[in-house]
């Protein structure tokens, strides 16, 4: 099958979004099926990840954001204010945002990026797609989101040369717990959301309640196909545990303020009498602020190490070599029908997992019962947990867990899904 892949976030760039549509390119061309990316040249991410198929089968469209619009014309306003410090001290004196002007620059970000940050991906993919298909005409046209940008794209190429498309949700779009917009901004980006949807002839969802929820509110069909986990990444032969005796806790991801924090393993931590020699919480985040603020806060920045970020497949081997992999949730009904792609590689790691915040929804049901797994909104219990956790540490690394048919969690498997619907468009 000659397939266009439409899916702004790819690789090299936007490591962790562009996971999975990478892994998905890379299962379609060894099954054979022909295959042509369209993607973003977004050099806001750094090019760390290569996709590991033929670049010449990518077509990367270059694309601006209303950030960056608003840079050009702050720069020649900096240099000025640069030039005019009387000295190189007073240059360097941090600066601090007055509450009107974050409000402001909050207000500009909310109504420039519609539908979302790619916003200036749009035109330029639109043109490139046309060009493609112009030079060889798919038989499908296949999309993965967020961004949502994606579908505009999609459905524009889908409707002018009359070419099936299915279009993947790896996050809903508005009827994601994390997407608030005003009431105004809300009753256009839905009629785009539904004027976008319209030409699909099929819908993928990586959790069952986006998957209800999609094809209740677009009446096409709709399948469910979990993230997974490729059993590549995990090579145990090259992975090192940690030789200085420490209980490791790692996290690897954002950290989002007012909904996935780790404020209960914090609240948990204080309560311990343990010292920097028996316990270490290691976080690898661009979004370093609110943790080291958190630790502060509860007096524990002894126990708790933040790193800069690091390319996937390094945080692959660190998940491995961890001895418990922490989880963050909202503690909210809205978060039940959220899996984080984490989970699957979790499950994947074979690691031990303490998932603090809420016990209920998809992920708990894939969890819970779970050997060696942790599942608490209540500070006592995660006590326990890493009092257990410490004390069988002093014996050398924790084991790994037995999850029994992990394998039906696999990519591969998730992927098949996908096909055999793509193969019925």
């Amino acid at each position: 099958m000659d397939i266009l892949f439409i899916a702004p976030a790819f690789q090299p760039y936007c490591a962790v979004a562009a996971t999975r549509p990478a892994a998905f390119a890379r299962y379609l061309i060894a099954q054979g099926h022909s295959l042509r990316v369209l993607a973003a040249h977004n050099t806001r991410y750094p090019a760390i990840t290569w996709p590991g198929i033929d670049q010449g089968l990518i077509t990367y469209v270059p694309m601006w954001s209303a950030q960056d619009v608003v840079k050009k014309i702050r720069a020649p306003f900096k240099r000025k204010q640069a030039v005019s410090n009387s000295t190189q001290a007073a240059a360097s004196l941090p600066t601090k945002t007055s509450p009107f002007k974050a409000q402001l620059y909050d207000t500009f970000d909310y109504l420039a990026n519609y539908p979302d940050s790619y916003m200036g991906w749009i035109g330029n993919a639109k043109k490139a797609g046309e060009g493609l298909i112009k030079a060889r005409r798919p038989e499908l046209i296949f999309s993965t989101a967020p961004p949502h940008s994606a579908n505009v794209v999609a459905a524009h190429l889908a409707q002018r040369f009359s070419v099936p498309w299915v279009a993947e949700y790896r996050d809903l779009w508005m009827d994601h717990p994390y997407h608030i917009p005003g009431k105004v901004r809300a009753f256009f980006e839905n009629r785009l959301e539904a004027r976008s949807m319209a030409p699909a002839k099929a819908l993928v969802a990586v959790s069952e309640d986006a998957r209800s929820r999609m094809a209740e509110r677009f009446q096409k069909p709709a399948i469910l196909s979990y993230n997974g986990y490729e059993p590549s990444w995990f090579d145990s032969e090259s992975v090192e545990p940690p030789t200085d005796g420490r209980l490791t806790i790692l996290y690897a991801g954002s950290v989002y303020v007012r909904t996935r924090t780790p404020d209960l393993l914090f609240q948990a931590l204080q309560k311990l009498s343990l010292s920097p020699e028996d316990v270490v919480v290691r976080f690898y985040t661009s979004t370093p602020g609110p943790i080291q603020a958190m630790a502060e806060r509860y007096g524990i920045t002894d126990l708790v190490d933040i790193c800069l970020p690091i390319p996937n497949e390094e945080v692959l081997k660190q998940q491995q070599s961890a001895d418990v992999l922490l989880l963050m949730r909202w503690d909210d009904p809205r978060e039940d029908g959220v899996i984080p792609g984490k989970v699957f590689e979790y499950i994947g790691a074979k690691r031990p997992i303490l998932s603090v915040g809420s016990t209920r929804g998809e992920v708990a049901d894939i969890l819970s019962g779970r050997p060696d797994t942790v599942l608490s909104a209540d500070p006592q219990t995660i006590v326990s947990a890493i009092q257990d956790w410490h004390e069988r540490r002093k014996a050398g690394p924790l084991a790994d867990v037995d999850w029994g048919q992990r394998e039906r969690y696999e990519r591969t498997a998730q992927f098949q899904k996908i096909e055999a619907l793509l193969k019925d468009a």
